[in-house]
This record gives structure tokens, C-alpha cells and sequence, in this order.
């Protein structure tokens, strides 16, 4: 009857690392790349619409549970520091602003793989000279 308990007991324990490591799994990239862009641009003493070639037009994204991480979002976001991220605010959603107050954000559902990408700084800005793009961009992600 005791023959069989130290063959389950050692498979048991060298299974369990393996269950452990898949249920809290590193973090997953997901590579996202940009849809369509467009924005308004200051010429002229006034906005005008354009459409534009998105920057960045191709980059990582990495999940987190049910986040992303700040630092992939921060290289996104072309940030001196991480964003503050925001996740559960809907089905799968998150939700990354400056932490520092550049007008940036990213607004990403892990359950449709879509997001956008904000930045709006330009729009509080006075004079000619600071006048900026306000510009939004579409994307699609796909786990690799």
C-alpha cells in the first residue's frame, strides 16, 4: 500500500513548479501596430483636420495580468517616465495617462485587442510658436 505514495508524491512535487509557472506566467508581449491617424495641426493662426503617418507606427505592448505594464506604454508614449495605468474600467479595459502631464495617453481593451493613442497638449498651448498637433491614432494588437 506504501509502494505507490513516494512515486506520487515525487511526481507531484516536480509537476507543481510547472502548474505554478503557467498560472502566474511571466509578462506577454503583444505587438501592436497603428490603423489610421488623424488630427488637427496648427497653420496658419487656426486648426485645421489632417491625416497623418502615425509615430509610432509598430510597437510592443506588455500585459500584465489583467494590465499592461507602465514601461511598455511609457517607450509608446515616448515618456520621461512610466504613465499611470488604470485597468478594470470596463470589460478588459485599460486606461494610461502622463504622469507628468504631457496630454498623452493610451486607452487599451485586452479582450478586443484594439486601443487609441492621445495626445492633446497641443491644444492648451498660447502663441503661434507653441501651437502643437492634437492628434489621435488607431491600433490592432496580436499576442506573439
Amino acid at each position: 500500500m506504501q509502494k505507490w505514495i513516494l512515486p506520487v508524491t515525487a511526481t507531484a512535487l516536480l509537476i507543481a513548479p510547472a502548474f505554478a509557472q503557467k498560472a502566474f506566467a511571466p509578462n506577454r508581449p503583444v505587438a501592436c501596430q497603428a490603423d489610421k491617424s488623424a488630427g488637427l495641426g496648427w497653420e496658419n493662426g487656426r486648426w485645421e483636420t489632417a491625416s497623418f503617418f502615425p509615430k509610432p507606427d509598430r510597437f510592443i505592448l506588455v500585459s500584465s495580468g489583467k494590465s499592461v505594464t507602465p514601461e511598455s506604454v511609457q517607450k509608446v508614449l515616448n515618456e520621461a517616465r512610466p504613465p499611470n495605468c488604470i485597468a478594470g474600467m470596463g470589460d478588459g479595459e485599460i486606461f494610461c495617462v502622463s504622469s507628468w502631464g504631457s496630454g498623452s495617453s493610451l486607452l487599451f481593451s485586452m479582450k478586443t485587442m484594439k486601443g487609441a493613442i492621445a495626445k492633446l497638449y497641443g491644444g492648451i498651448m498660447t502663441g503661434e510658436q507653441y501651437r502643437d498637433t492634437v492628434s489621435v491614432s488607431t491600433f490592432t494588437c496580436q499576442p506573439f
